[in-house]
């Protein structure tokens, strides 16, 4: 019969289980894989709410642009035009049930969507309707059209930009939607 010899101590430590050092270089390594995963996810939130803000500035602005077109002939007036009253001025006259004239309809809606723009997610919503310029005819004589832009600001970064220029550059401006309109 033959004797067996046990094996010694280094050689059973270096046959079995994992070291300390090769546990914790693993237990890192997975850590900063779900912080990566975990910071993914935190701009996938915070990117899916702008989307969110962006979708309903442009709806927005098709709101206005909407009513300004059924109300055409208050919106070729150009500088005149009552789509372009000061908001604290803007009478609440109700025209869905009464018959309002062209000018009255235009306070209203511009009443009503700056209502909209109130009651919307945008964080510090505001907006602007703006007449550029009036189309005439050949001859001069005629207006044929006026031409608007329509602006919508909300403070994307929540960080208190109050800025109104539209410009993507300059960190005092908020975000917005703009379009601009011929009438």
């Amino acid at each position: 019969m033959s004797v067996q010899r046990l094996p010694n101590l280094s050689q059973i430590a270096k046959a079995h289980g994992f070291t300390l050092i090769e546990v914790m270089v693993t237990v890192f390594i997975l850590s900063v894989g779900i912080l990566g995963v975990a910071g993914m996810q935190a701009v996938s939130v915070r990117e899916s709410g702008n989307t969110y803000h962006r979708t309903q500035a442009d709806l927005l602005v098709g709101d206005i642009v909407d009513r300004m077109r059924a109300n055409r002939n208050e919106s070729r007036l150009g500088a005149a035009s009552g789509y372009l009253a000061d908001p604290a001025t803007a009478a609440a006259t109700d025209c869905s049930s009464d018959i309002c004239d062209e000018a009255t309809l235009a306070t209203y809606d511009l009443y009503q969507w700056r209502q909209a723009i109130q009651r919307s997610n945008l964080p510090a919503g505001m907006s602007n309707v703006l007449f550029v310029q009036d189309i005439s005819d050949a001859s001069g004589a005629v207006i044929v059209g006026s031409v608007f832009t329509v602006q919508v600001f909300w403070d994307e970064n929540r960080d208190g930009d109050r800025g109104q220029g539209c410009d993507p550059s300059d960190a005092a401006d908020m975000s917005c939607t703009s379009l601009t309109i011929q009438i």
